[in-house]
């Protein structure tokens, strides 16, 4: 609810006492923590607090590696990916971007949302990497799902039409 009224530290605070109820009731390494603390992630992230937000997502992703839980990983690495957008971290990013991708070819239907859009946004980073063959490649991939679920206006679609115009 916080969250959606964009009182953020409010939203915070709640996930904060949250994962601390769940690691005393469940242990601190239980999947159900995972959820909890990418969602305290997104919270940090928008109060500016980028170290907290990695920290949360990171540890998400090693608990779900360790317990098996594959269906949150792609949706995890790719919110570890959306943290940093400064290019010292663009190598990073595409890494997380190749394993949500990886992640989610495993567990859903290939012409999935999902996919489209982690097409889309690993399209862009390999852009800004100067791998433009790549980004083109994928951006090409991407592009009929995105115009099918979002429309040619959208900005994913516009965007995927963008990389494919690259020189």
């Amino acid at each position: 609810l916080f969250f959606r009224l964009k009182d953020y530290q409010t939203a915070r605070c709640y996930y904060e006492r949250s994962l601390a109820i769940k690691a005393n009731c469940l242990g601190p390494d239980h999947v159900r923590l995972t959820t909890t603390l990418k969602n305290a992630a997104e919270a940090e992230a928008r109060l500016g607090r980028t170290d907290e937000a990695f920290l949360h997502v990171l540890q998400a992703i090693e608990i779900s590696e360790n317990a098996g839980n594959q269906q949150n990983l792609p949706y995890y690495y790719g919110s570890l990916a959306k943290l940093r957008d400064e290019p010292e971290f663009w190598s990073f990013n595409a890494v997380c971007l190749e394993k949500a991708l990886n992640q989610f070819w495993l567990i859903n239907n290939p012409r999935g949302r999902d996919i489209a859009t982690t097409q889309l946004a690993l399209a862009q980073v390999y852009a800004d990497l100067g791998r433009r063959a790549d980004a083109k490649a994928l951006a090409g991939a991407a592009l009929a799902k995105l115009d099918e679920q979002f429309g040619s206006e959208h900005a994913f679609t516009v965007a995927a039409r963008e990389i494919l115009k690259m020189d």
